[in-house]
């Protein structure tokens, strides 16, 4: 029996086999021909680091290695990008010429071409609300008011303004053609990412309201873990609507702000849960008590993307067709297919399926390990870093290839 889009999984496994092959070629030829002594600079560095410390740790606590990596990395990713604005003079800059320069622009041309005014007019205001606040602040006056004003400000350029812009451009991008809405999806991201780079930074100051307790473990790490994946949730999202064309073409989309609700709280809700279930406890043990609790949530989330999407008419039958579509089974069709909803319901899984990509990428990066110490070679941690990471890159092409082989 032929699986309606079943080509398309089969094919996915193909080009992440072309490209895991080719980058570990290319990493392989990279360090061939070079001396096996030299510290590099950089990705090699960070590379003989990481060959080091797997090199010296054993299989039992290679676990808790792994996930403490992810746990740091994402930590400074977290504290880099949306930590405070003047740490990081690359997103300031693209903040500022934002806003004072291209969402003037595309306001003023939204006018000309007869489109709303509004989002002019709240710029004029914002401006003349800052001129009126420098001026009450010079001759110290109004002080109240200088607050309310700042508050206002504050909230209108941070959040109001680009809010706007991405709720009108997302409206639009649902209406389009997938492909054309999957490209646009790329401006914007952005805009939704300094929204919730300001959500960020707002939580942390709650925060600090709360000496300890839930509330201040939920504004300082499970919030700022949803707020921070949301952008990348949103562009996978769209990923979601185009891998669900490509797959059946002949089965509706669901190209709608409900949907796309649906699936920004649901993956987003999925990606802290995921991050905090693999963060080692304290004494950097990894328990398993975590990640199953985790994932049985995430399965539940999963299962709400159909309803809360509105894509089962029939709310009466709503958890039933969320097994069923969550089994692979599409009822419209009466039997298995990889439809649009099938990967909308299944993108709570993606950072779990990311995680467990690392540990199966460590995994093989100790097996290649092993390998080269039974061949009498030894470990050398800044030896040839690119060379074992080629290998460990080739051979999980070759598991991939497999994979499509078999499909």
């Amino acid at each position: 029996m032929v699986i309606p889009g079943i080509e398309f999984v089969a094919g996915l496994f193909s080009v992440a086999a072309v490209i895991f092959a080719a980058i570990g070629l290319f990493l392989v030829f990279l360090d061939l021909g070079g001396p096996s002594d030299v510290v590099g600079s950089g990705i090699r560095n960070s590379l003989s680091k990481c060959w080091e410390h797997l090199g010296k740790t054993g299989w039992r606590w290679m676990p808790a290695l792994v996930a403490g990596g992810i746990a740091g990395r994402i930590d400074r990713f977290i504290d880099y990008w949306f930590g405070q604005a003047e740490h990081n003079v690359l997103a300031t800059s693209v903040f500022m010429a934002m806003v004072l320069v291209f969402i003037p622009l595309a306001a003023l041309v939204n006018i000309l071409r007869g489109g709303s005014a509004f989002l002019i007019l709240l710029i004029l205001v914002i401006f003349f609300a800052y001129v009126l606040l420098l001026v009450l602040s010079e001759m110290h006056k109004a002080q109240r008011l200088c607050a309310a004003l700042s508050v206002a400000i504050f909230v209108a350029i941070f959040f109001f303004v680009p809010g706007y812009v991405f709720v009108s451009l997302t409206g639009r991008l649902l209406n389009m053609p997938i492909g054309h809405a999957a490209l646009g999806s790329i401006l914007a991201a952005p805009l939704l990412y300094f929204v919730c780079q300001s959500a960020v930074l707002v939580a942390r100051l709650a925060a600090q309201w709360f000496s300890t307790g839930l509330a201040k473990s939920l504004l300082e790490r499970q919030f700022v873990l949803f707020a921070a994946v949301l952008p990348f949730v949103y562009l996978t999202t769209y990923g979601a609507f185009l891998a669900g064309h490509l797959a059946v073409a002949d089965l509706p989309m669901h190209t709608n702000w409900r949907m796309m609700l649906a699936s920004l709280a649901a993956t987003g809700i999925a990606a802290a849960i995921t991050l905090e279930a693999t963060r080692p406890a304290g004494g950097g043990v990894l328990s398993l008590g975590r990640p199953v609790a985790g994932l049985f949530l995430i399965v539940l989330l999963s299962l709400a993307v159909g309803p809360l999407g509105g894509g089962f008419p029939d709310a009466g039958g709503g958890f039933r067709l969320s097994w069923q579509v969550f089994l692979g089974f599409d009822p419209r069709l009466g039997r298995l297919a990889f439809g649009p909803l099938f990967w909308l319901v299944h993108l709570p899984f993606l950072p779990p399926l990311l995680v467990v990509l690392v540990f199966a990428n460590a995994a093989v990066a100790k097996l290649v390990l092993a390998a080269v110490s039974i061949g009498g070679s030894g470990f050398r941690g800044i030896g040839r870093p690119y060379l074992l990471s080629g290998i460990a890159l080739a051979l999980m092409g070759a598991v991939a290839a497999s994979l499509a082989v078999a499909i």
